[in-house]
This record gives C-alpha cells, sequence and structure tokens, in this order.
C-alpha cells in the first residue's frame, strides 16, 4: 500500500486508526529477535504485527492508562528493544497521556539512573510503562534507588485484549501535546522538547513529499533505539504513515555483529535505511571480505546518513567496501536535524528521485578555522570535506546568524544555523513553567527562529554543518572543530578504538587547554607510541599542540543514546579527576590547578 496515510489527520491517533481502516490486516512492523539479547528467546527469530494488531493492543493498553491517569498527564516509556514500545507508545496517545520515551537503565547504571531520574522529576510522571520481561526489574531498582519520586509501574502486555472494548476515545486536538522527546544529551543536560500533534504531523507530511516513489510504501530496515528521535520517526511513525513496512533490529544486536544490518536490507529487499556515520564505519571495520558474497544492496537507494557530523571519508570507505555488493554511491543521502525539529531540518533528496553523489566542499582549513568559506587549492594538503545536507524540507526556513550580535551573516561566512518552520517545537518542558519557549529573532528583522546551536553556512541551496557550536574549540583565535581532531584520530594507531575519542578544551589562566580523551581497543604493556602518534596527528589536524593526552579503557568516553560523543561530559570527569586512564601524557607548561 503506497497511499499516505496522515493527510488529513487531526492527530496521531487518526493516524493509527486510518491505516487500521484501509488495511487492518497488512503487516506493518517486523522485529528480528536473533541477537537481541533483552528479548525472550520464547519469541522467535522474528515478531510481527498488523495495523489491526496494533490497534487492538493499544487500545487495551489505553484502557487500562485511563483507569490511572488524566489526560494530559506525562507517562513514562521505559522498554527493551521490541514492538512492545510502539504499543505503549500509541496506547498513550490513544489514552490521551503524554508519552515520554528513555533509555532503558542498562550498561552503566551509575550514568543511566540519576539521568532517568532527571527526567522523571521534570516531567512529574507518576505512572511507568514498560514490558512484563523487565517489569520486575524496574520495580526493585527504583524503589531501592532512594528517588523522591515513586513511580506506579505497568506492563503493556500484561493486560487482557478484552479491555479495549472499554476504551474510550479522548478528545485529542492537533493543539495538544503529542509527546516529549528528550535531547540525546550531547552538549548538556538532557532537555524535554514538547511535540504537538500538529507539529509531528506537519512533519510526517513534509517528508512525505521528498520521499522517492521508488520507496513510499516499501520496506525500511533499522537498529536506531525507538525512544531516540531517529529512530522514532524513521522507524515507527514514517512508515506507518507512508504505508511501507518496517523492519527492526535492536541497536545491541546491530553493535554486537553489524552485518545483521545489512542482512536485513538483503533478505527483505529494503529500498531504505539509515543511522549516523558511527553505524556505517562500524560496517567497514567489522564486515569481513568473505561475508560480502552474501549481501545483496541493490535494493538500497535510500541510505540516511546524520544524527552526528557526516564525514565524506566515511561514505568513501563504506562505498568502496560494499560496491561489490550493488551499493551505490548514489544511494546517499545525508541529512541534519534533532528532536526540537521533530527529525529534520534538511535532507539530500527533493521531490523525484534524481540520483547523484553528495555534494562535498573541500574548504582550506585555515580559513574555515578564522570563519570563512574557502575551497582549498589543488596543493593544499591539509584541507577539511564537509558534506552538504541538502536543501531544507518544505516549509522550513534556515538563517545564518552571528550567534553573538544575533545579525544575519553575509554568504561565504560561518555562523549559527537558525530554523523556523512548521515541525519546529514550541519550547522545552519544564513542569513548574509548562513549555518554555525557545524561539528567538533575528536583530532587525520579524519572525521567530529556533537557535541549533550548530555551526554551518548554505552553499548550493544546501544546509552545510560544521560543528557545535559549544563543543567549538578556540585557541590563539583560531577556531577548532573537535570532530575533525576525532576523525583523525581513528587512523591514528591501531591500539586506538575508532569513533571513540574525544577533544575539548578546559580554561587556564592565560589561555585555553586543548585535551584528548582517547580510548584504547585493549591492555598493553606500553602506550608510548599511541601517545605519541595522537599528539602528532591532532598537531597536523589542528595546527594545535594539545596540553594532555588521557588514554582510556574501552566503554569509558561518555556517549548518548545515539551514539554521539558528549564531550562536556568528558570534559566534566576530566576536570573531576574522574576519567579511568590507562596512560597519560601532559604538557610540563600545564598546570595541575587548570585541570582540577
Amino acid at each position: 500500500m503506497a497511499d499516505k496515510v496522515a493527510l488529513g489527520a487531526g492527530s496521531l491517533i487518526d493516524l493509527l486508526e486510518m491505516r487500521e481502516e484501509r488495511a487492518r490486516d497488512e503487516l506493518i512492523f517486523r522485529f528480528l529477535t536473533d541477537g537481541a539479547s533483552l528479548v525472550s528467546e520464547k519469541q522467535g527469530p522474528e515478531v510481527q504485527m498488523t495495523a489491526g494488531d496494533l490497534a487492538t493492543r493499544a487500545r487495551a493498553v489505553a484502557a487500562r492508562l485511563q483507569d490511572q491517569t488524566r489526560p494530559g498527564d506525562r507517562v513514562l516509556l521505559l522498554y527493551p528493544s521490541g514492538l512492545e514500545f510502539i504499543v505503549g507508545l500509541f496506547g498513550s496517545f490513544l489514552a490521551g497521556v503524554v508519552p515520554v520515551p528513555a533509555m532503558p537503565p542498562y550498561g552503566r547504571i551509575d550514568r543511566a539512573l540519576p539521568r532517568l531520574a532527571t527526567i522523571v522529576e521534570d516531567v512529574g510522571a507518576d505512572v511507568g510503562l514498560t514490558s512484563g520481561a523487565i517489569l520486575p526489574l524496574l520495580e526493585s531498582m527504583w524503589g531501592s534507588s532512594g528517588f523522591d519520586r515513586p513511580l506506579r509501574w505497568m506492563a503493556s502486555d500484561d493486560g487482557d485484549l478484552d479491555a479495549a472494548d472499554s476504551w474510550t476515545r479522548p478528545s485529542t486536538s492537533r493543539d495538544d501535546i503529542a509527546i516529549i522527546q528528550y535531547t540525546s544529551g550531547s552538549t548538556s543536560a538532557p532537555k524535554g522538547v514538547v511535540l504537538r500533534h500538529a507539529t509531528m504531523l506537519a512533519h510526517l507530511d513534509q517528508v512525505s513529499s521528498i520521499t522517492p516513489r521508488e520507496t513510499s510504501g516499501g520496506v525500511s530496515v533499522g537498529w536506531l533505539p525507538l525512544y531516540h528521535d531517529g529512530g522514532l520517526l524513521g522507524g515507527v511513525l514514517i512508515p506507518l504513515h507512508l504505508g511501507g513496512q518496517s523492519v527492526l533490529l535492536a541497536p545491541e544486536a546491530f553493535l554486537t555483529r553489524p552485518l545483521r544490518w545489512l542482512e536485513a536490507i538483503t533478505r527483505f529487499g529494503a529500498t531504505s535505511s539509515g543511522g549516523p556515520s558511527f553505524g556505517y564505519d562500524l560496517c567497514v571495520r567489522k564486515v569481513r571480505p568473505e561475508q560480502l558474497q552474501s549481501l545483496d544492496l541493490r535494493s538500497w537507494i535510500v541510505a540516511i546518513n546524520g544524527a552526528e557530523p557526516v564525514r565524506w571519508r566515511t561514505m568513501q570507505r563504506f562505498t568502496e567496501t560494499f560496491a561489490p555488493c550493488g551499493f551505490q554511491e548514489s544511494a546517499w543521502v545525508p541529512a541534519y536535524g534533532m528532536a526540537e525539529v521533530t527529525a529534520f531540518v534538511s535532507i539530500g533528496r527533493r521531490g523525484p528521485f534524481r540520483p547523484a553523489p553528495p555534494n562535498v566542499k573541500r574548504l582550506r582549513t585555515d580559513a574555515l578555522a578564522g570563519g570563512s568559506v574557502e575551497a582549498a587549492p589543488p596543493r593544499d594538503e591539509r584541507p577539511t570535506f564537509l558534506v552538504g545536507c541538502g536543501e531544507p524540507v518544505e516549509g522550513v526556513e534556515v538563517a545564518i546568524v552571528d550567534p553573538e550580535t544575533r545579525l544575519r551573516c553575509r554568504d561565504g561566512v560561518v555562523g549559527e544555523i537558525w530554523v523556523r518552520g512548521a515541525n519546529v517545537a514550541d519550547g522545552y518542558w519544564s513542569r513548574t513553567l509548562g513549555a518554555v519557549d525557545l524561539r528567538v529573532g533575528i536583530e532587525g528583522e520579524g519572525g521567530q527562529y529556533f537557535r541549533t546551536g550548530d555551526l554551518g553556512f548554505v552553499a548550493d541551496g544546501e544546509v552545510f554543518p560544521a560543528g557545535r557550536l559549544k563543543d567549538l574549540i578556540i585557541i590563539g583565535g583560531r577556531n577548532i572543530y573537535p570532530q575533525d581532531i576525532e576523525a583523525a584520530l581513528d587512523e591514528a594507531h591501531p591500539l586506538l578504538r575508532a569513533g571513540c575519542g574525544a577533544a575539548f578544551s578546559v580554561e587556564g589562566h592565560c589561555s585555553e587547554h586543548l585535551i584528548v580523551v582517547q580510548e584504547v581497543v585493549e591492555a598493553a604493556g606500553s602506550y608510548d607510541d599511541a601517545l605519541d602518534a595522537i599528539r602528532r596527528t591532532v598537531r597536523q589536524a589542528s595546527g594545535v599542540q594539545p596540553a594532555a593526552v588521557v588514554l582510556l579503557r574501552p566503554g569509558s568516553v561518555f556517549k548518548t543514546s545515539s551514539g554521539k560523543i558528549q564531550r562536556f561530559a568528558c570534559r566534566e570527569a576530566f576536570l573531576g579527576g574522574s576519567v579511568e586512564a590507562v596512560a597519560q601524557w601532559m604538557s610540563r607548561g600545564l598546570r595541575a590547578e587548570d585541570v582540577r
């Protein structure tokens, strides 16, 4: 079914009901349980759900929620990987309450639980919705944590489906809050983005307008967590809207064996799939040459690359590695977005499908450090490559603004990316104030914009992100983009773990100091060569000598749920002396009080 079902919808409830009415028995979602450690083996290798299944189960959950909540209450959604999250999500919509998706507290509990407690306290949630598989664990964990706010936990899969008959349709309107989506927290503490039904439906229509005819109503494959804005839109709402089928993998299944992602694309003939740059890098590093013979990627015509800086070298390596499997360079669709704009600001396809390689700018690094966009001469040995992330989606306006003067920048100058459009959220949630407005005006002009906090420029009609404003390192008047340093470290030494380094600055008495923390892949007798390689690589990539280099054990670098480096958290750990170092080098000129 290729019909788009969101057009004319008054709320996300209508989106589900319209899909159910048109094709109740049509398969919408598949979840591949192979390798998913958090899913019961009793479910077998695959779990499926039709539109009718989702509607019936969601109504049963909604009826139970309506007995315990009031319209507009916030409900925490905390699920392991699987389709039960989707049932809980739509059960919340159908109950008239506001779902608040969050990451389950697995892995580093000492990091996950405080973040979760902050979210619960911020939104004032009283009810937590989860699956029966982890309900006892959550009840025990939350009960013994000592947090001030108690939660009543409810398993969405423990109820009788007959409860669906007692469901009462809420009086939900387009202006009501649909969801509170917490940011990944890459540059600061996570904030709750308030998205209304009208905002999310508008963005689904925007995505619809740029979806190639070849992929509308087709099969997509995704492994991003569903509580993340990219996984929620790409894995759940967009397929439901476009009338397609979504094949989902658990993030942990992909991370432990990246080949699973490409095998799923091959098996189901997926036309679209995507993820952040580190996911593509992981495939290049982990998929063995002899495994390529089993892959057929010819159906994959939209390969979205977003959620973090889009690296040209990553796309080159992936294309070279998987071209023998049928992957085409023209499939790349670089994208730029964030939770505050529902998902996308810009994306590399407009109108009918037009195969074309990505738009890449080869720029002078020294000019970019000064805020100017200048093409690098042919003999430049240290250029910076920036990838165009497409034109703004329909109805979205992008402005490049000086972050200090709030004046619009002239062409050829790097500034902060400001955005306005129907898909931009109203504000951030505050328990005491409700939605706190996040829009500001350009000096001397009308209109209100959202300040993204990202630096970049517009050229050839495309948005070129250059880095995060808060992460920007300024030393000796030079602008240094940390992601450039981190990318260079990926190939600096065999002991260094690719995609697991962070560059940031700390204030000294007279100047800023550049600090690098980097994970190693394994323990070694000596780390001297690796430390020397990092110092040399940093000097070549930035022209600046690092003041300190710290090597960390695997899993120590702070990351968001979508894999972005949390540089501010790494910086705080470094300053607080809590980094788990296996070796370090420090400049003689760096005083102890500058790093504690």
